[in-house]
């Protein structure tokens, strides 16, 4: 496996964007994205729009998205990563 795939949404509340819509937000909002997004290479692999977005606005909401996921995927790495150690001793495999 080379990445993990991060999926958030990202959209504009009022004119402000705001990263990880919940579904107030997002019936509420003018136009929101879900993303998924590949965070070690910065790209995407899937967008989806609710509504028409300004040009300017999905440049926004799709980078507030991939700085999100950047997040996202650093806590997912470190949960694995606990884990597996956690799992290897338990099972009392010895370390490399």
């Amino acid at each position: 496996m080379r990445d993990y795939v991060c999926a958030i949404s990202a959209g504009m509340l009022e004119s402000t964007p705001a990263l990880d819509l919940n579904h107030y937000e997002e019936m509420g909002s003018e136009a929101h994205i879900v993303a998924a997004i590949l965070p070690r290479e910065r790209t995407l692999a899937f967008i989806q729009t609710t509504k028409k977005l300004h040009i300017e606005e999905l440049e926004t909401v799709t980078q507030l998205a991939i700085d999100g996921a950047q997040t996202v995927h650093k806590l997912m790495k470190d949960t694995v990563l606990t884990h597996t150690k956690q799992r290897t001793l338990d099972l009392g495999i010895p370390k490399k």
